[in-house]
C-alpha cells in the first residue's frame, strides 16, 4: 500500500489522469444505471374514517359499506371514544 502511495505521489500527473478517467466513465454511466424514483406500488388496505355522532356500527355499515360491498370486503369496527 505505502508503495503505491509513493507511486501517486512521483506521478502526479498519471495520478489527475486517472482521476480524471474514474470521474468520467462515473458520469458518462450515471444515465445507464435503473433508478426508480417512484416506484410503482399496490395498497391492498384503503381505511375509511366515518364519524357519525350517535349511529351504531350497523348504522354506519349500512350507510357505507353496503354500496361497495362487491368491491371489496367492508369490517366496520367501534371507535373508542377518548
Amino acid at each position: 500500500m505505502e508503495r503505491m502511495i509513493r507511486w501517486f505521489v512521483n506521478n502526479s500527473v498519471a495520478a489527475n489522469l486517472i482521476m480524471a478517467f474514474i470521474i468520467i466513465s462515473g458520469t458518462l454511466t450515471i444515465p445507464l444505471l435503473k433508478m426508480e424514483v417512484f416506484p410503482e406500488i399496490s395498497v391492498d388496505i384503503v381505511n375509511v374514517t366515518a364519524i357519525y355522532p350517535g349511529a351504531s356500527p350497523p348504522d354506519v355499515e349500512n350507510a357505507i359499506c353496503i354500496r361497495k360491498r362487491g368491491k371489496c370486503k367492508c369490517r366496520v369496527t367501534p371507535r373508542p371514544r377518548c
